[in-house]
């Protein structure tokens, strides 16, 4: 992981910043489906002077390959969610950069704009509208919406259950 590359850059990365990675305590953050257990793992990451607080989600599926799109659990997501919306400035990050990472930027930046409890769904939906004239495909699949809507309290009761794994 990214302690363990921490510690073979001997402190230094790009030339010589002093590099370091140092784990924040938290509370038990873990979840588990069947024998899969995902866990949300804090960290204090330092690049020479600059510092940033990174928020290491181990176990979100990716959408496609299924006839019900997998999603992480939600009260995943949830604790993702408000841990970012007290952060100043947050990444969000992915293999692609679009179903997951866009999925969470456009919730961060609801919980931003209206509060973690507060969230409304034509905000959801302009969110995403505004991300993606600057980068298509953020939120890739039906379902990523879907778990915003059950994470932010805006589903019907009716709606489908949500297909939560751990990824």
């Amino acid at each position: 992981g990214m302690l363990q590359v921490a510690n073979r850059a001997k402190g230094q990365v790009c030339s010589g910043i002093p590099y370091s990675v140092e784990e924040i305590p938290t509370p038990a953050w873990s979840w588990t489906i069947g024998n899969a257990t995902a866990r949300i793992f804090k960290r204090k990451v330092t690049f020479g002077s600059f510092s940033f607080t990174q928020l290491y989600f181990n176990a979100w599926p990716d959408a496609f390959g299924e006839a019900t799109p997998a999603v992480p659990m939600v009260n995943a997501v949830k604790t993702l969610i408000q841990e970012a919306s007290l952060e100043k400035r947050v990444v969000s990050q992915d293999a692609g950069g679009r179903g997951r990472a866009g999925t969470m930027a456009v919730a961060i930046a609801a919980a931003w704009q209206q509060g973690v409890d507060a969230v409304s769904t034509s905000t959801l939906v302009e969110n995403v509208l505004r991300f993606r004239e600057r980068r298509a495909d953020i939120v890739e699949h039906y379902s990523q919406l879907e778990l915003l809507g059950v994470v932010f309290n805006l589903s019907l009761p009716s709606a489908p259950p949500l297909n939560q794994k751990v990824g």
